[in-house]
């Protein structure tokens, strides 16, 4: 019942808001008759919920006794984590409950007003899910739902917290018992019945339009009280929120700067490509940031933060990486467990064995080279992957870019792993080669020995 209770109020109060905004006609239905929303009592005792079957998917907006409302959406077709839900201006989160396919969120006080004119007003809204597919839904008959929903807390009785219930001669509200916990009474101010001058004198009888304009002011009265209440515990969350993702993104700073420097290159003409990267950043915000969020039950401000914490992301990810120098390593041996940085190192040292003049160019912008030797008037630009796969066609387009960026005569991928069909296809058209550590002392002799018969 207490349930039910927080639900009858958040309703009333708000969808009272909405009519005084004219923000939609509950009465009526859709001009095309369509309904694709309903209410249903949740069978004998259940608390009411606003139902709804279309794409696939099954969605329901019921109880959340910590925040008033909460919404779950059943996917029966895509079998996907999660997903976005925009309604109007109003964007909510969903995040997994339990098994894969099931997902929701709890919609907190301070934007349930939000989300019930949005969801009331708008004739569609619009489901992003984690697999990149966007799923109209139709609000169809939504208000028509709200409106339903109320009647039916009309009709059948539901006591309504302080102030909205009127008090017995003892002063103790309707629907609050002896045995109620002190911790579930909402404390209102105590109102008493005017006295009347004659004993011939009657109570005026309210009529429907003061009752209901009595009743409206008190729903804006508490509503803007609640507002105020909610607004510092608002902005701490917030602020809370933001902390937890900026602490994450330091966390992983250095990682982050390795990724970028990994995925993002410049093509033959020269111009960066950076689609790989904004994959990466996606992939990190759903498997590091939203979670930690949710965990701690914030993820609601996901969308108030998203702008801030995403620039600051990328504003991390292109500082300098510690120099070489900085990092505990060996790069005159090799190793599948030594960091890029140390295998670039690795490479470089090879050459240097051979006699040639060899940077790793690591942290310094190296534009699609991470070595770059020469000797004897011959250049070289060095791609250096450690791979635990089949190395692809990125490493070989980021060397071709090099080779016209540090004007080299030869570019070539060095890697201790093997390469895709498509990357040995691309290296043959654009002249670069592809080797195995191993091989690198020997093909650097091999440039030697060529260009001395050339000369």
């Amino acid at each position: 019942m207490r349930t039910g209770i927080v639900f009858a109020s958040a309703f009333l109060i708000f969808s009272s808001v909405s009519y005084l905004n004219n923000a939609y006609a509950a009465s009526s239905l859709p001009a095309n008759g369509q309904v694709d929303w309903a209410m249903t009592d949740g069978g004998p005792g259940g608390v009411p919920e606003i139902l709804s079957e279309q794409s696939g998917m099954h969605f329901r907006i019921s109880v959340s006794p910590q925040h008033l409302l909460h919404v779950d959406v059943v996917d029966n077709g895509h079998h996907v984590s999660d997903g976005f839900w925009k309604i109007g201006t109003y964007s909510l989160s969903l995040t997994p409950f339990g098994e894969r396919g099931v997902f929701g969120a709890d919609i907190p006080v301070q934007e349930t007003k939000a989300f019930i004119h949005g969801f009331t007003a708008a004739s569609s809204s619009s489901l992003t899910l984690s697999d990149g597919s966007k799923i109209r839904v139709s609000l169809a008959g939504s208000s028509v739902a709200v409106d339903a929903f109320n009647h039916y807390v009309d009709t059948h009785g539901i006591d309504l917290p302080p102030p909205f219930a009127s008090t017995h001669a003892s002063g103790t509200p309707v629907g609050i018992t002896e045995n109620t916990p002190p911790s579930t009474i909402s404390v209102a101010p105590s109102y008493s019945e005017p006295a009347y001058q004659s004993s011939n004198t009657s109570p005026p009888t309210s009529s429907n339009h003061s009752f209901g304009a009595g009743w409206l002011g008190i729903v804006l009265f508490v509503f803007i009280a609640g507002w105020t209440a909610n607004k510092w515990q608002a902005r701490a969350q917030l602020k809370n929120a933001e902390k937890i993702c900026i602490d994450l993104i330091q966390r992983h700073a250095d990682a982050l700067r390795i990724r970028r420097k990994q995925l993002v290159y410049q093509n033959s003409y020269g111009v960066e490509k950076t689609d790989k990267w904004e994959k990466e950043v996606v992939e990190f915000t759903k498997t590091i940031l939203l979670p930690a969020l949710s965990t701690r039950g914030l993820i609601h401000e996901w969308d108030k933060i998203s702008r801030k914490i995403i620039s600051a992301l990328y504003g991390v990810s292109q500082q300098p990486i510690k120099t070489p120098d900085a990092l505990p390593s060996n790069p005159d041996i090799y190793s599948p467990a030594m960091n890029p940085y140390d295998y670039e190192r690795y490479c470089a040292t090879l050459l240097r064995k051979v006699g040639w003049e060899a940077t790793a160019t690591a942290g310094s912008g190296d534009q699609g080279a991470d070595v770059v030797a020469s000797k004897n008037g011959n250049r070289l630009a060095l791609q250096c992957k450690l791979y635990n796969k089949s190395v692809g066609n990125e490493a070989v387009q980021q060397v071709a870019a090099a080779r016209d960026h540090y004007h080299a005569d030869y570019a070539a991928v060095v890697s201790n792993a093997d390469y895709t069909p498509g990357a040995r296809q691309l290296a043959k058209s654009t002249k670069v080669f592809l080797l195995h550590h191993d091989e690198l002392q020997g093909f650097a002799d091999r440039i030697e020995t060529e260009s001395a018969i050339d000369a």
